[in-house]
C-alpha cells in the first residue's frame, strides 16, 4: 500500500500541471483545492512518506509529501514568471537558514532534516498562494479553506456527540485542531465583511464556533472568542457600515447562545479529569520546562531539531525535572513553542521565529494603519489577528512546528506580501476601488 501511495503522489504532480493548462475553470478548481487540502489531505491521509520515521518520538515523522505539496509545486511551476513578494521570500529563506544549525548539532540529523524539509514545504506553499492571489484567486482559495473548516468542524461535532469529552477533529488533538481553526477564523471573517455573497464562509464560521464550544479545549474556546472580537473591533475602526454592524450583532448573539454549551463541556471535562478552569500551568508542563532549562544550559547551540523527547530521556533530564513515568509523559514535548525551538534549534532558530512572526505582525499593522483601501485594511486586520493570536497561543502549545501551522504562515505571508505591493501596482485606482479581486469564473456549485 505504501508503494501505491507513493505512485499516486508522484502521478499527481504532472496531473496537476496538465490541469492548470486546461483553462480558467480548471485553474479555479486548483485554487480551491489549494485552500482546502492543507486540512483535508491530512485528515484523509492523502500523503506518502518517502522516508518514514513514524516511530520517532518527535514532532516530525519523516519526509512526507502530500497532495497539498504537489499541487502547490505545480502552481508555482505554472506561474514561474510571477515574481513573488521579495520581502517575504527573504523572510522565509532567513527563517529556513536560521534553522539549519539545528541539523548539524543533532545526534540523528535525518530526523532534524525532516523538519527543515517541512519548512521548505511551507515556502513552496507561500509561493503558490502568492501566485494564486496575483491571478485574482482569493475567493476560490478562501472558499477551499472554508470547506475544510466545515469538514473539520463536522468531525469535531460528531466526536463530541458520540461521547468524547475532549473531542478532536480531522487533525487529531483538540488543542491542535482548535489552534489551526482559530488561524482561519479571522480570514473567514474578512471574507464575510468584504464579499457581496459569503454564504460558505458564514457556514464555516458557524461550524468553527460550535466545534470550539464542544471541543473541550480552554485555549481554543477563549482564543476563538478573542479572534472574532478583535477582528470585528478592528473592522469597526476601519469603517462602520451595515455589514460590519450586523455581523458584530450576530457574533454577540452567537456568543450568548454558545456560552452555556461551552461551560457545560468544560464542567464535564473537569468532572472527569479533575481541576478547574485556569490558565496556570500544571506540574507536568512545568516539569517539561525545567528539563528544557537544563538542556539549554548544557547545549547552548541547541540539542538538534526534532530531538527533544529523545535527548530529554536519554540525557536524564526528564527524570531530574520530575517528569512522570508514563509513555505519554516521556514522549511528550514541552508545551511552549518558543521554549521548544530554543531548546532544539538554539538562539538562531528562535530568532527566526521572531523574524517570521514579527514581520507578519508589522506588515499587517502597517497596512491596517496606512493603507486607504477598506478591503485591504480588513484583510490586514485578519492577518494581524491570526498571527497575534497564534503568537499568544504557542506559549502554551508546541504547535508552531506542525505542518498545518507552517502552511498557514505561508498563506498569511502571501496575502500580506500581495497587499504590500497593491498600492504600487494600483496607483491609478481610487481608494474605493477593489484591489483584492476574485477570479471571474468559479464553480457554480460554490
Amino acid at each position: 500500500m505504501k508503494i501505491v501511495g507513493i505512485l499516486i503522489i508522484l502521478v499527481s504532480l504532472p496531473a496537476f500541471v496538465i490541469m492548470l493548462g486546461m483553462g480558467a475553470r480548471y485553474r479555479t478548481y486548483a485554487f480551491f483545492a489549494l485552500g482546502a487540502l492543507p486540512i483535508l489531505s491530512s485528515g484523509l491521509n492523502i500523503d506518502a512518506a518517502f522516508y518514514d520515521i513514524a516511530g520517532w518520538p518527535g514532532h516530525t515523522k519523516g519526509i512526507i509529501v502530500a497532495l497539498t505539496d504537489t499541487l502547490a509545486l505545480a502552481i508555482a511551476l505554472h506561474y514561474w514568471k510571477v515574481r513573488t513578494s521579495p520581502l517575504f521570500l527573504a523572510v522565509w529563506l532567513i527563517y529556513i537558514a536560521l534553522h539549519l544549525p539545528g541539523v548539524f548539532v543533532a545526534g540523528y540529523s535525518t530526523a532534524s532534516l525532516s523538519y527543515v524539509y517541512n519548512l521548505g514545504r511551507g515556502l513552496v506553499y507561500f509561493m503558490a498562494c502568492y501566485a494564486v492571489l496575483k491571478q485574482g484567486g482569493i475567493q476560490p482559495l478562501i472558499l477551499g479553506l472554508a470547506v475544510s473548516v466545515i469538514a473539520n468542524g463536522a468531525f469535531t461535532i460528531r466526536n463530541a456527540v458520540s461521547g468524547q469529552t475532549q473531542a478532536g477533529g480531522m487533525l487529531g488533538h483538540r488543542n491542535y485542531t482548535g489552534l489551526v481553526t482559530n488561524l482561519a477564523v479571522p480570514i473567514l471573517l474578512g471574507a464575510v465583511l468584504t464579499w457581496k455573497k459569503a454564504r460558505v464562509p458564514v457556514v464555516a464560521l458557524a461550524f468553527a464556533a460550535v466545534s470550539a464550544a464542544l471541543g473541550g479545549s480552554r485555549a481554543a474556546v477563549v482564543l476563538f472568542g478573542v479572534s472574532v472580537a478583535l477582528t470585528l473591533f478592528l473592522a469597526l475602526l476601519v469603517g462602520q457600515n451595515r455589514r460590519v454592524i450586523t455581523v458584530t450583532a450576530i457574533a454577540a448573539l452567537g456568543a450568548l447562545v454558545m456560552a452555556p454549551a461551552a461551560a457545560y463541556k468544560m464542567q464535564q471535562r473537569f468532572d472527569e479529569t479533575g481541576g478547574s478552569f485556569t490558565f496556570e500551568e500544571d506540574g507536568e508542563r512545568l516539569a517539561f520546562k525545567r528539563a528544557s532549562a537544563m538542556m539549554n544550559a548544557d547545549y547552548p547551540l541547541g540539542i538538534g531539531l526534532n530531538q527533544y523527547a529523545v535527548k530529554s530521556n536519554a540525557g536524564g533530564y526528564a527524570e531530574k525535572a520530575g517528569v512522570g513515568w508514563s509513555t505519554i509523559g516521556r514522549t511528550a514535548l514541552v508545551h511552549n513553542s518558543y521554549v521548544l525551538i530554543r531548546t532544539e534549534g538554539g538562539h538562531a532558530a528562535l530568532l527566526g521565529v521572531f523574524i517570521m512572526l514579527g514581520s507578519l505582525i508589522s506588515a499587517s499593522l502597517f497596512l491596517l494603519i496606512k493603507n486607504r483601501s477598506r478591503e485591504i485594511r480588513i484583510y490586514a486586520a485578519s492577518v494581524f489577528v491570526s498571527i497575534s493570536v497564534l503568537s499568544l497561543h504557542i506559549n502554551y502549545e508546541w504547535s508552531l512546528v506542525g505542518i498545518h501551522v507552517i502552511y498557514a504562515l505561508g498563506f498569511c505571508s502571501a496575502l500580506a506580501g500581495l497587499m504590500l505591493k497593491a498600492p504600487q501596482t494600483n496607483r491609478r485606482r481610487s481608494s474605493a476601488s477593489p484591489i483584492m479581486v476574485s477570479t471571474k469564473r468559479r464553480p457554480k456549485s460554490l
